[in-house]
């Protein structure tokens, strides 16, 4: 019987045989991969930032000195459901698998226009460039890091949506979340 020692030399002396003897270099990064490594976190981050922001609506301390007293909403102690939802379309920085990296198509936004149009619990409808949700948010921001941070394209285009009820978002979700072109749908205080 062999001792291990030899039976180790032997699958070394083999294994010189049959490949070369320095492994082939590693392949470098191309520029896109460098590129597509930093774009899909930067992405992520400033659609975050822009739901958050959304979300929240205007950051502490500042006022829409434009709007007459009368519109301004009166505060209250707690959070009360609202009736707006946002359904933001697929765009080349989604993560969600289902948007394959791709825009969404003038097509896939129609199909989605009217099928919400035909939801009952919908009271209206709102589509928003992505200039529009950039202006929107480069206004709202500006001044701040986060304003000076965001780039053309960060925001991508959606739908604002007007519920009837603010129980009627799972009505929303069932009838856009499945369709082509839908990144994801959010609620949206307003």
């Amino acid at each position: 019987m062999r001792t291990l020692e030899d039976r180790i030399r032997d699958a070394y002396a083999m294994a010189d045989e049959w490949g070369p003897a320095v492994p082939p270099p590693l392949r470098h990064r191309t520029a896109r991969r460098r590129r597509l490594r930093f774009a899909a976190p930067l992405a992520a981050a400033a659609g975050v930032t822009a739901v958050v922001f959304l979300a929240t609506g205007l950051p502490h301390g500042t006022r829409n000195t434009t709007a007459p007293p009368q519109s301004r909403p009166t505060p209250t102690s707690t959070q009360l459901p609202t009736n707006q939802a946002t359904i933001y379309l697929c765009a080349k920085a989604s993560l969600n698998p289902s948007c394959h990296h791709q825009e969404a198509t003038p097509a896939q936004r129609d199909a989605i226009a009217d099928a919400l149009r035909k939801t009952p619990q919908v009271r209206a409808v709102e589509y928003v460039t992505k200039a529009e949700a950039f202006a929107q948010a480069k206004n709202s921001l500006a001044g701040t890091k986060r304003g000076d941070a965001l780039r053309p394209g960060d925001i991508p285009a959606s739908f604002r949506v007007t519920m009837r009820r603010p129980a009627d978002f799972q009505a929303i979700i069932k009838a856009v979340m499945s369709r082509p072109g839908v990144d994801q749908v959010v609620n949206q205080p307003r």
